[in-house]
Formats: structure tokens, sequence, C-alpha cells
């Protein structure tokens, strides 16, 4: 997993609830950096307090969405925030989520494919009474799950404004390396600056978490 700096407006996060359940998330506040950050901080707090408190992830995601269309009323532009979360529940080995306008979060089933996981449900902080879905997925023992924010996917070189990292770079620079899931992610970021000619135009985020 990488997460954000404190001035950055991206975020991931992973961590075990009380009931042995995961939470699984990342995150992208619209704006960058210390404009963004507040937003970020915010969904990473929630997250902890919501679901340390409750450990259903439909009724926090429900929460941030109120609490950030209620900060936002009085903002210009109107801030949002697109994101995935997740609750991995061992004992079923199932991955309910909920993807807000998020486009990269795929499941690798093993050495030979993956799936899309598209978004479900619209941006948070829009609208107060957004129709949030819930999607389940069953996990089994050697699937990983690889979710990046558009910072990585939008990565494009200096000469050009038409080639992008996109999800098939980030499918095959997983494939390629496998070593550890927090270093993976951070070197999954690393070659899209590196791609992008050693600057990202917009921050960003990754998560990997394997299936053992």
């Amino acid at each position: 997993m990488s997460g954000p700096a404190t001035s950055c407006g991206d975020g991931a996060d992973s961590f075990m609830l009380s009931n042995e359940c995961f939470v699984v998330a990342v995150w992208d506040a619209s704006g960058r950096g210390e404009v963004a950050a507040p937003d970020a901080l915010l969904v990473r707090a929630g997250l902890h307090s919501l679901l340390g408190a409750n450990p259903d992830i439909v009724s926090a995601v429900f929460a941030l969405n109120r609490v950030l269309f209620r900060r936002a009323r009085a903002m210009l532009p109107w801030p949002f925030v697109r994101g995935f979360f997740g609750l991995v529940n061992p004992g079923s080995h199932t991955l309910r989520y909920i993807s807000c306008g998020h486009d990269t979060a795929m499941l690798f089933r093993g050495p030979s494919g993956h799936v899309h996981l598209p978004h479900n449900s619209p941006l948070l902080g829009i609208s107060e009474a957004a129709d949030l879905t819930v999607d389940t997925v069953q996990v089994k023992r050697g699937d990983t799950l690889v979710i990046v924010s558009d910072g990585v996917t939008d990565a494009r070189p200096l000469c050009s404004q038409t080639e992008f990292f996109g999800t098939t770079r980030v499918s095959s620079f997983f494939r390629l390396q496998q070593t550890g899931y927090v270093a993976d992610a951070s070197r999954l970021i690393e070659h899209a600056v590196t791609f992008a000619d050693g600057a990202l135009d917009d921050d960003a985020a990754a998560l990997i978490l394997r299936f053992d």
C-alpha cells in the first residue's frame, strides 16, 4: 500500500477491524496538494472512526458522503471525493465494496487473468441523498486486489497529450513485480512518475492486497 503525505489529496489505507474483517480504501479528493489534503485526511479519519464503532462499510460511506456534502456547501469550486471502499470478510471469502466514481480497481485471479471492479456509485459530496450501491465478489487464496487513483493512470510523458500510463500498464507492471505488496505499490507509483518524465500532473495513491 502507498498513501499520501499530509499535503496530498489522494489516500490509500488498509486496516483490520475488531471482527477480523479487513478494510481497503483508495480515494482522491478533488484538487491537488494542500488544497485537497483536508478532504483526503477527513476521509481517512472518518473511516477509522466510523468503522471502529460500527463495522458496516455501507453506513460508513453514507456518513462520509453526508459530512463531505455539508462541508462542500460553503465552498467554490464544489469539492468532491472519488474512491473505492471495501470490506474483506475472511470467513465468507467475500469483498463487499462501494466504488464512488473510481475506475481502476482490479482483482487478479492467480497468474492468468483479472477482472475489473467497475464503479457503482456517484462521487462523494455531490448529493446528500446519493444512491450508493454495494457489490460483492468472491475472493480466494492467491487473488490480489490492485487499486490506483487516476494520478497513476493519467500519467503521461511531457512530449505527449494522448499517451497515458493507463490500466494496461498497471496490469503489466503488477505481473512483473509481485514481491511484496507495500513495495509493489510504491514501485508502481514510481514507475508512473518515470513514465511521466519525472513529475505527475496530479496526486497519486495505490494499494495492493494479496489474499493468502
